[in-house]
């Protein structure tokens, strides 16, 4: 993976957290590594509604000083509304903030590591499983 830049979803940084040494193994190799702007609100809600929410935000916010934030623009706005309107073509919807967090990998360019499966039906997006 050298070299690599990489989009990350909500349950790959928790999986980072919790110490997976698969996930830690496949951010150390990353040359790169990009938060799509949906990803660090779901964390900071997980962190706020936690027993201990001032530490769990310091180490969320360690790990945010390690990336780069995708933040919403036209493209990815542009790139939500297509994403949104071929699933349900499809029949296949999926969480809101999902399709956000595709459309700012889309707009990047780059692949998105996940856990959820339901990725894979977004056409043209790259799907790593971490």
């Amino acid at each position: 993976m050298a070299g690599s830049r990489v989009a990350v979803d909500t349950n790959v940084v928790i999986a980072l957290l919790q110490g997976d040494d698969e996930v830690v193994g496949n951010f150390e190799q990353c040359d790169e590594i990009l938060l799509p702007f949906p990803v660090k609100g779901e964390l900071f809600f997980g962190a706020l509604k936690s027993g201990n929410p001032e530490r769990n935000a310091e180490r969320l916010d360690q790990v945010f000083a390690k990336c780069v934030t995708i933040p919403s623009s036209r493209e990815v706005e542009v790139r939500y509304a297509r994403i949104k309107l071929g699933l349900s073509a499809k029949g296949r919807p999926i969480p809101e903030n999902d399709i956000w967090v595709a459309a700012c990998a889309g707009a990047e360019g780059v692949p998105l590591a996940t856990r959820d499966r339901h990725f894979e039906s977004i056409e043209g997006l790259d799907v790593l499983v971490w």
